[in-house]
Parts: structure tokens; sequence; C-alpha cells
């Protein structure tokens, strides 16, 4: 009797490990599971390391390429771990229209960007506002970027053939050190801002005119007015845009004397009736 419930407690002991076992080996993560575990744990040294398992370094993680995902969130050592494991770096996001390049500029972040042209990016892109990888750059003020990709033939190539349209976009985004980048990109052939009207673009913003009169710019020359389909100096365009926000604005609003925009208007009036002959003294 002894013998037969010992035999039962043995079989049952078995049928447990069996069970035990079997459990095991249906609970085993696969290491693309263990990857989004430690993703989403914010483990990015342990991510590399299951990486550098075998698991899948091109997963979509949260609806996104994974170099992708670390690039937009600025996690540098993640990324470039990723790019120099030969991760694509031609993704793109086709609802955004963002490049990785481009998503790197964003941030600002050199490394990435090197990293990313290093690997053979294609430098050939444009956004759905056509806007270059040297336009991006110039819209996000990312200058030292900017100035490596000049080292590339095909960028230096773009360069020359849309000078123009880029010095539009340089004072429309103007900041302290656009003038420096100018100087760089443009050199001494400044010929090209006698084709612009700077200065009719820059009527708002002092900084724009001092340094394009500096550089030789008449402020007396009439350029062409879209507005109105007319010529006019810079003097006579800022007191049309004085008279513009004082009286109207499209709409019954108007602007105080005391209001930003009229109190730097009038400070560019003073400054330009000190270069040019105004017609209204």
């Amino acid at each position: 009797m002894n013998r037969f419930f010992f035999s039962i407690w043995v079989l049952l002991l078995l049928f447990s490990c069996n069970l035990k076992n079997n459990s095991h080996k249906n609970t085993t993560i696969s290491l693309e599971d263990q990857l989004i575990i430690a993703l989403d744990n914010y483990e990015y040294k342990k991510a590399c390391k299951i990486i550098q398992l075998g698991a899948d370094k091109n997963i979509i993680y949260n609806k996104q390429p994974l170099l992708m995902y670390a690039v937009s969130k600025n996690l540098t050592n993640f990324s470039l771990f990723l790019i120099n494991d030969n991760a694509d770096v031609n993704i793109m996001d086709e609802d955004e229209n963002n490049t990785l390049l481009s998503l790197a500029i964003y941030n600002k972040n050199f490394e990435i960007e090197k990293a990313i042209v290093e690997k053979g990016v294609n430098l050939n892109y444009k956004n759905k506002k056509n806007d270059d990888y040297i336009s991006i750059c110039i819209i996000e003020k990312d200058y030292k970027f900017l100035s490596y990709i000049l080292l590339n033939n095909e960028i230096q190539k773009l360069f020359e053939k849309n000078k123009e349209k880029y010095l539009y976009q340089f004072i429309y985004n103007w900041n302290l050190e656009t003038s420096d980048m100018i100087d760089v990109m443009y050199k001494e052939n400044f010929e090209v801002f006698n084709k612009v009207p700077v200065l009719l673009i820059g009527i708002d913003n002092i900084d724009v005119l001092k340094f394009f009169i500096n550089k030789g710019i008449d402020p007396n020359k009439k350029y062409f007015n879209p507005d109105n389909d007319e010529f006019v100096t810079p003097l006579e365009y800022a007191y049309s845009a004085e008279y513009k926000y004082t009286h109207y604005l499209g709409t019954d609003s108007k602007f105080s004397d005391e209001s930003d925009e009229v109190k730097n208007i009038r400070k560019i009036i003073k400054f330009l009736k000190t270069k040019t002959a105004s017609p209204h003294q």
C-alpha cells in the first residue's frame, strides 16, 4: 500500500515537472519582444546588446522604423550604434515626409548628421515644401552642418544653381549668426545681392538692412514691389508699412503706437533716412 502511494506521488511529481518545463518553453520571449521591452523601459544599452544577439534592428517601434525613432528622440549613442550596425539611413517617414537626415537637422545633432552622411545617405532630397537639405539647414539655422555638407560636390552645385532662393531664405530666417554664414557661402561674390530685393525683403529687420547696405547695396535704388506693381525705394516701402500698421491691416484692427511692430518700423525709417533722401522730409 505504501508502495502504491509512493508510485502515485512520483508520477504526480514527474507530471508537475513536465508541466513546468512545457510552460517555460511556451513563455520563451523572442529577441524582438525583449528589444521592445528594453525600449519601453528606456534601457538603450540593453537594447544594443539584444540587437547584437540577433534581434531585428529594422523593427517598427512606435509606428516608426527603429532608427528613425532613435534619431527623432535625439538618442545620440543609440542612433550611432544603429547607424554603425548598418541600419538603413535612407528611410523616410512617408506621412510626415521626413527623412532620417532631416530629423537630425531639426535636432541640430552634428554627430548623427555626420554619421548619416558618412554612411552614404542620398543627398538629393526635397520635402513637400520643395525644401532641400540646404534650405532645411537655413530654416533650422543649423549652420555647422550646412558648412559641412557644402564640402560635398553635389551640394555645392545645388547651391550655385539656387543662390537667389537661399538668399531669400537666409533673410526670412535671420539670426545673429546669419551674416557670418552668408559671408562664408557667398564669399566676396555678392553680385547676387543686386538680383534680389534684399532691402525690401528684410524691411522689418534693421540688422538685415545694415548688413546689406554695408555690403554696398544702394538704399536709393528702386526695387519692384509686388504688393502694388510699383518700383519703390526701401524708405518708401518702410513708410508704406508704417501707414499700414497704424491705419489698417486688412481688417478693422491696427497696431498702436506703442506696439513692437510700429516701434520697429519707425526705428528702421529713422535709420534709412540717414542713408537716403526722404520723400517725406
